[in-house]
């Protein structure tokens, strides 16, 4: 076959051999870079399929906290509501404001911090 070449170019056969070995040695070469490439697609495909999913969880699980802490709100709004339901709209009396600030006293003093001024 070598010598069918070069007799049909009119060249030595040490040079058509020398050809198809550059040729050959040419086409590895990007052969090899051409996977190498893919392989680097696939592991950046795979890095941002990660990110993806990671990214996915992470507004999942905000998601649910969200709602955790939205019930937890309107769970202590209800249980305000329901403590101060009862209470008359009217200003407290002289006593009730004198326990009521001796009983802040007491918890000043129980914390171990300054007394409020009544």
């Amino acid at each position: 076959m070598i010598v069918a070449i070069a007799k049909l170019f009119g060249v030595p056969s040490w040079m058509v051999t020398v050809g198809l070995v550059v040729l050959a040695i040419a086409g590895a070469g990007i052969g090899k870079c051409a996977y190498d490439r893919s392989v680097v697609q696939r592991h950046e495909q795979k890095a941002q399929l990660k990110q993806v999913k990671r990214e996915r969880k992470a507004d999942t699980n905000l998601q649910i906290q969200t709602g955790r802490d939205e019930a937890a709100a309107q769970q202590r709004q209800k249980e305000i509501e329901n403590a101060t339901r009862n209470i008359p709209d009217q200003a407290p009396s002289a006593r009730q404001r004198a326990r009521a600030c001796l009983e802040l006293q007491r918890q000043a003093a129980e914390r171990r911090q300054p007394k409020p001024a009544c």
